[in-house]
């Protein structure tokens, strides 16, 4: 007589690879939405000072850190199979940049900046149509790169 094998665990995408690409997608994001609308040729023509370029970093790393974690957390959310699956990383995604926003704006600010980091994300994607695609596309990246790497 045999027994029945036991059911096999559920896969869960590989860690390294997401919070490589969330750091990635956070920078970007930063980049995107603090340096680029500011003044035209500001940041080329070597205006940035070194108190700008201090508070940049830490508001880079901050969001670095929050999005890496917050991925990490609801990575579960990320490379399912089918149209399901798709809606999974839509939802994940959205959770993903509030509480990666929560996290950041803790660290640059608590309080105040809990809950406006928040509601950064969405506030920077909702005022400029590039933005948007921007985010549709690093959700993509990580529904895509945790399929490839679910283990």
């Amino acid at each position: 007589m045999t027994t029945p094998k036991p059911p096999a665990p559920k896969s869960r995408p590989a860690k390294l690879p997401l919070a490589l690409l969330a750091a990635v997608l956070s920078a970007v994001f930063c980049i995107g939405v603090f340096v680029l609308p500011a003044e035209p040729g500001r940041a080329l023509r070597g205006g940035i000072g070194p108190d700008d370029a201090i508070s940049l970093g830490w508001l880079m790393g901050a969001g670095m850190l929050g999005a890496v974690a917050s991925v990490l957390l609801l990575r579960d959310g990320f490379g399912r199979a089918g149209r399901r699956g798709w809606l999974w990383a839509g939802v994940a995604g959205l959770a993903a940049s509030a509480l990666g926003g929560l996290f950041a704006g803790t660290l640059v600010m608590p309080g105040y900046g809990s809950m406006l980091g928040a509601m950064t994300v969405f506030f920077a994607v909702l005022e400029h149509p590039t933005r948007l695609a921007a985010w549709l596309v690093g959700v993509a990246l990580l529904h895509l790169t945790a399929r490839r790497w679910r283990r």
